[in-house]
């Protein structure tokens, strides 16, 4: 039930949304700003690393995956805040039209965090799945720190929470 409004929003993004925009256009200081098939293909890689089972409750949980995978996509390249906010009120505009029936303020809440290595960290098998809370993250990411420290040479981090 979740197919054809996904297949239709990812398009929608990149074609109605990115790609008509100005502001998404290459210059010398965002020559990176290179928007094509390949990023939709990597939202949908994103998706196919779920597994079904964790998602059968609802909509609105694989919802925010595939928005997580464009955030990932699309926003991790963008180098201004105005840029991110451009491509925010696009996704935003994007969940009016294809998912009506998911609420703005459950689709959007925060944080909006997707890994395999928390899941795999708490002794579970590893599962594509959402971060509960920032803290969780950071804990775990000190660990996997600690731990490579005492294996390898020591690498000496600092975590930020934009990273």
């Amino acid at each position: 039930k979740l197919c054809e409004p996904i297949v239709n929003a990812t398009i929608d993004t990149l074609v109605g949304g990115i790609l008509a925009s100005p502001v998404f256009l290459p210059s010398a200081a965002k020559f990176h700003y290179q928007f094509n098939l390949k990023d939709v293909g990597n939202i949908f890689q994103g998706l196919l690393s779920t597994n079904a089972a964790l998602y059968k409750e609802g909509a609105t949980k694989f919802a925010r995956v595939w928005l997580h995978e464009c955030y990932r996509v699309f926003s991790d390249r963008l180098v201004s805040v105005a840029d991110q906010q451009e491509l925010k009120a696009i996704l935003e505009r994007v969940h009016g039209k294809h998912f009506t029936n998911i609420s703005k303020d459950d689709m959007f809440a925060e944080p909006l965090i997707m890994t395999s290595f928390v899941s795999q960290h708490g002794g579970n098998e590893r599962q594509y799945l959402p971060v509960k809370d920032m803290p969780t993250l950071k804990k775990v990411m000190e660990d996997k720190l600690k731990e490579h420290n005492e294996l390898f040479a020591a690498m000496n981090l600092v975590l930020f929470d934009d990273a």
